[in-house]
């Protein structure tokens, strides 16, 4: 009789135990779902707040300001610099009636012809429909290659005496590993059809057929360069043996070439010389689900590390 009293007391203290348990987690469950509900709902409230109130700011604005249009980093598809995000901003700039002026605030090396060549296009239907609205482009620490053929696209250009300005030239970089290959005793099998295809091929000795298709195609690209500085300049460019060499300057030495217009910042030229000196950013921003997306994934990753630390821990 003991012994199946204390079989029955092992059982149900199991049972008992076993039950507490199962409620401890599904307890913790529920807990870590409803506070990513809590946070996923700040976090999608917060967003809402903060946009809105930068649109409710703009909104209640009566004086006159300069938009200021980003152009940051390497001008490629898909980067802040390129023209899929930077057209929708100069709309938006061109569009707000309390718009002075546009600066196009450059610190860029340059990159993508073909970017900076649609930015520029869209730049030109701009000024052309609001004649009154002037573009300035404003060098930070750099605006060459790509960069400055964008900056040529303004009404007039600023930089600082120390900015490096100009690199009119075109430049396309790859490898060889052919002799490489061979030290490695590693045979190269490419096929192919179309005699071309291979073209820029690391692992194929050097054609000259190609090289002299790409020295050809650069060529053309370049002078598409040359021949837009020229335009956009005008008499104001004094062309020098080197200037379209493919070198940069400094802001101090690009002054006296012709390839800036003065010395200054955004806000000095806002202040000085649009004569609006509050700024105004017009830039391209992640939309609220992407922003939400991240922040919401940083919270759960958060939560739950912390609940494998507890469950490691207990």
């Amino acid at each position: 009789m003991n012994e199946d009293t204390n079989s029955w007391e092992r059982n149900t203290i199991s049972n008992m135990l076993e039950m507490s348990i199962k409620e401890q987690r599904a307890a913790r469950r529920w807990g870590i779902f409803f506070k990513l509900i809590i946070i996923g709902y700040l976090v999608i409230v917060t967003m809402l707040v903060v946009m809105q109130n930068k649109n409710i700011m703009r909104g209640l604005k009566k004086e006159r300001f300069t938009a200021v249009v980003d152009i940051e980093g390497v001008m490629a598809p898909d980067k802040p610099a390129s023209a899929q995000k930077v057209i929708p901003s100069l709309r938006d700039a061109f569009k707000n009636p309390l718009t002075a002026a546009v600066i196009l605030r450059i610190n860029s090396p340059g990159g993508s012809p073909v970017q900076a060549q649609q930015i520029y296009n869209e730049l030109q239907l701009l000024r052309k429909d609001n004649p009154k609205t002037k573009v300035y482009a404003v060098i930070e620490e750099s605006g060459a290659s790509g960069a400055y053929w964008l900056a040529c696209g303004a009404d007039e250009i600023y930089a600082d005496r120390t900015s490096i300005v100009g690199s009119i030239g075109v430049i396309l970089s790859s490898f060889g590993f052919v002799d490489t290959m061979k030290k490695l005793g590693v045979e190269r099998r490419v096929y192919f059809a179309g005699e071309d295809k291979d073209m820029l091929d690391p692992f194929s000795p050097r054609n000259p057929v190609h090289d002299a298709m790409l020295q050809k195609d650069l060529v053309q690209v370049h002078q598409m360069f040359i021949d837009l500085v020229k335009t956009s300049r005008g008499d104001r460019l004094k062309i020098t043996d080197d200037m379209f060499s493919g070198r940069f300057w400094l802001g101090i030495d690009a002054l006296g070439l012709g390839l800036i217009d003065g010395f200054g910042d955004s806000y000095s030229v806002a202040r000085d010389i649009i004569k609006a000196p509050e700024l105004v950013e017009f830039n391209a921003e992640d939309s609220i689900f992407s922003q939400f997306s991240s922040k919401f994934g940083g919270a759960m990753n958060g939560l739950l590390g912390d609940h494998v630390l507890q469950k490691s821990l207990s």
